[in-house]
């Protein structure tokens, strides 16, 4: 192949990687999670989430505080990326900061899933 060819190749390559990348970001969106077992062990909160939204992979999640020790949690997911299902989030709690973790349900009521 000639270096013209080459450099098309590339550069299709690195757009293609860029538009998945850009696309990827745009459809990661809040997601409800499944959650069925949540335990301590050792300071940290571990959540068990056997199954997910749709067609979704789990991206991450965010831990909002609402109150003095009580935090709202949020799934986050994309159609092209992300972790399979079941899977296990762990949720460090060395310092003790979370007393309760709500999370809202499919009729957008907070409902609590842990609680010390």
């Amino acid at each position: 192949m000639n270096k013209k060819k080459i450099r098309l190749i590339i550069g299709g390559l690195i757009s293609l990687l860029i538009a998945w990348i850009i696309i990827d970001t745009f459809t990661t969106v809040p997601i409800y999670l499944y959650i069925d077992q949540v335990h301590e062990q050792q300071s940290q909160i571990i959540i068990h989430i056997p199954y997910g939204s749709g067609h979704y992979y789990y991206k991450k999640y965010k831990l909002n505080q609402i109150e003095d020790g009580v935090y709202q949690i949020q799934g986050y997911g994309s159609m092209l990326s992300g972790k399979k299902y079941p899977l296990e989030i762990t949720i460090d709690n060395s310092q003790n900061q979370i007393k309760e973790i709500k999370q809202k349900n499919l009729d957008n009521q907070l409902e609590t899933i842990y609680s010390q």
